[in-house]
């Protein structure tokens, strides 16, 4: 992703001053200063995206999500899907230098956010060498691949009943407060390699259906309705974290190792 794509896509990256909420002694350092550091480390942006905003002066400051991938993804890879790091920055107050762990997954373009059981996420405060600080914190990122080898193929051991599912689509819902939506909905899957009953099909297939959206389900009063997806930057990163989260629980308690 080239940088005149960045700005386009989330012109705060390239913002050049703080928001006026910010005190003088916010230290002020432009996220496009990590894009060449990153990128001499091997990792390159591929997805933006930015909190909206109608004023044009914190379209330039407000919060912002960059996607880094290495360009040998085999490198990467776990099961299906290939590590990403997730670079979280704003220049309103909203968000300090947030540094995840994520997965790719090319069948259905997914980008999930790991779970801090897996790698907790790190912050960094706003001084010179925090782009020397983040290519650092992104080895930590690599060294989580075997442990996340080793979750892809216990989710993947681990089959769920249609009960088990169900209940596993109602407390994602709920994570988003979406309880007039039924469950059934969000646990059908849009391809034929989802449709094993195993817990990673469960989590890929719920994860795309809440946060791509576009599923018609009946409300409760029997209305035909369409569930929306996620489009806030905040909310995604919130949920996608939580369902990480609310996997491993269910294959702790299932209780199946490697």
């Amino acid at each position: 992703m080239s940088d005149s794509t960045i700005r386009r896509c989330a012109p705060a990256v390239f913002g050049d001053t703080a928001a006026d909420v910010c005190s003088n002694r916010y230290g002020f350092i432009s996220t496009a200063q990590i894009l060449d550091p990153m990128r001499e480390a091997g990792w390159f942006p591929v997805a933006v995206q930015q909190a909206r905003g109608k004023v044009t002066e914190r379209m330039l400051t407000n919060k912002h999500v960059i996607r880094f991938r290495r360009a040998d993804s085999k490198v990467d890879k776990v099961g299906d899907t290939v590590l990403e790091t997730i670079l979280t920055n704003a220049h309103n107050r909203d968000s300090s230098y947030k540094l995840d762990a994520g997965l790719f997954r090319f069948v259905c373009l997914n980008g999930m956010v790991i779970g801090d059981s897996v790698f907790p996420q790190r912050k960094f405060r706003h001084t010179q060498n925090i782009a020397e600080s983040i290519v650092e914190a992104t080895e930590e990122i690599v060294a989580t691949v075997p442990e996340l080898e080793d979750a892809w193929k216990r989710y993947n051991k681990i089959e769920l009943s249609i009960g088990e599912r169900l209940l596993f689509g109602k407390r994602a819902l709920k994570l988003l407060d979406k309880n007039n939506v039924d469950p059934e909905v969000v646990v059908t899957p849009r391809r034929a390699q989802d449709k094993r009953p195993t817990l990673w099909a469960t989590f890929n297939v719920i994860q795309e259906n809440l946060t791509k959206g576009g599923m018609i389900y009946k409300s409760p009063k029997g209305r035909q309705c369409r569930n929306k997806g996620i489009t806030n930057v905040h909310q995604s990163l919130r949920f996608n974290k939580q369902l990480w989260e609310l996997t491993e629980s269910y294959a702790n308690f299932k209780g199946i190792g490697i």
